[in-house]
């Protein structure tokens, strides 16, 4: 994508949008039960000490109760999660992940560093941690933006 006409923010900005359907597109082929998007739960729920609930998930996630909820009954229903109801409060879900899902990392394990090493092919360790830092604080101000439009600042 050549964006000579425009500041630097915004071709960054494009970017990540051409990116993000980009790496949607190769993660879609490169799992064969699994999307891109489901993955990315999984990934989320990998990092929770404890099983979260469908809540804690979306805000890992970064995205609605409504569309992570969707994803966790498609990964349920593949045999990858599984919900319980909370102990303490009925109310809540808390999403379990399953001996199948422990067995991704096995089946995929080698062709996930080949791609992850063919995508930063020519991009210096200092680079990559520089724009994963450029990601984070663009990350915060989003959070920042949506606590501002909720009305909760």
């Amino acid at each position: 994508m050549e964006l000579k006409n425009y500041p630097a923010p915004y071709v960054l900005f494009g970017s990540l949008l051409a990116m993000g359907n980009r790496l949607q597109a190769a993660g879609d082929r490169f799992y064969d039960e699994i999307t891109t998007k489901q993955w990315f739960v999984l990934a989320v729920l990998e990092t929770f000490s404890a099983p979260p609930t469908l809540g804690e998930l979306a805000r890992g996630v970064g995205s609605s109760h409504q569309n992570v909820k969707q994803l966790v009954l498609k990964l349920q229903q593949k045999g990858y999660v599984a919900l319980a109801q909370d102990g303490r409060d009925a109310r809540k879900n808390r999403v379990h992940r399953t001996p199948k899902c422990a067995e991704l990392p096995e089946k995929y394990g080698a062709r996930q560093q080949e791609f992850m090493r063919a995508l930063y092919t020519g991009i210096r360790a200092d680079e990559a941690e520089q724009a994963a830092g450029v990601l984070a604080r663009m990350l915060e101000n989003l959070e920042k933006m949506q606590t501002v439009e909720e009305g909760l600042e």
